[in-house]
Parts: C-alpha cells; structure tokens; sequence
C-alpha cells in the first residue's frame, strides 16, 4: 500500500457503509497489511456492531499472520461468548490459521469441544485444534470424556441419555 492510498484506505475501514468496511477489510486480508496503523483499525473492529465485519475482520487478521496477547484475548473471548456462531466459528479458524499454541489457547478450545452446542463451532474447534497443538491431537480426539464414553458404546454413569449426546440433549 503506498503512503498516498494508506488515509483513504483507513477512511475506509471507518465508514458507515458495511459493504465498504467489508471490502477494505478483505484487501487487508489479501494483502497481508500488518502495518502499524492498518492492525489497531482491523482490531477495533472486531467490536463492530455488525456480525458481518467481525467475522470478516477475524478471517483477515488469520490471514496476515500477525498476533500478540492482546489479539489472542480478543479470539479467545469472541470464540467462548460470541452470540453469533459465525463470529465464534471464525474466532476458533482464526487461531488455527495464527498457529498459536498457548496453554490457554488449548484449554479454551479444549473446552469448547464439550460444551458448544453449535456443529460449525465444533467442527471449526477441533479442526483447528488439531492444526496449532499437533502434539495434543491425540489428547483432544481419544482423551476427551465424550469421545472415550462414545468410543465404548456405552452411556454407563451418565444416566439415560440413550443414542444422544449428553450435551445437545
């Protein structure tokens, strides 16, 4: 990006037009912009009232490759109490695609296996699980309690919840 288009293009990711937010968002994305005033407007609006734009703000920061503790709350949080699934599906992408592998990171992931209700958050969750903590793979997809009662073909303990997951009713 050229130092004459950089105060257009963040003009951009300020507008009221979600479409337009969009758009300068995926170009941040697509050419991988961690430059130092392109990364703290992409990060404020991970708090944009519209669904859309944090899902996509949270796509684009995967893309460029860029973290620090204060991004990882943010994905951390938005994953856990995110209304929408989309956004808490795009958080859990969002930290494979950044290969964090922090304690905290795969506790929360961890724990999300068990108690998401939502497929795509799932799927999303363990997925990326898998990409950033390799070594716990094994942990996550033999260890974890639902998949070890599952795996026995049993329901012994856990009352009678017959062929449904104990979690999802």
């Amino acid at each position: 990006m050229t130092p004459q288009l950089l105060p257009t293009y963040l003009l951009c990711l300020k507008d009221d037009h979600v479409s337009v937010k969009i758009e300068a968002i995926m170009i941040a994305g697509t050419l991988k912009l961690a430059d130092a005033q392109v990364l703290p407007a992409l990060i404020d609006l991970i708090s944009d009232p519209c669904w859309r734009v944090k899902a996509h703000t949270l796509r684009a920061l995967g893309d460029i490759g860029w973290y620090d503790n204060a991004l990882i709350d943010l994905l951390l949080w938005a994953a856990r109490f995110e209304k929408l699934r989309a956004v808490r599906a795009e958080a859990c992408h969002t930290l494979g695609m950044l290969g964090v592998n922090h304690n905290r990171v795969v506790r929360t992931l961890r724990e999300l296996t068990i108690v998401e209700e939502d497929d795509l958050v799932i799927r999303w969750d363990r997925h990326n699980l898998i990409l950033s903590c390799t070594s716990l793979t094994h942990v996550l997809l033999t260890c974890s309690p639902w998949n070890i009662l599952w795996s026995k073909g049993g329901t012994q303990g856990f009352g009678d919840v017959g062929s449904r997951h104990p979690c999802r009713g």
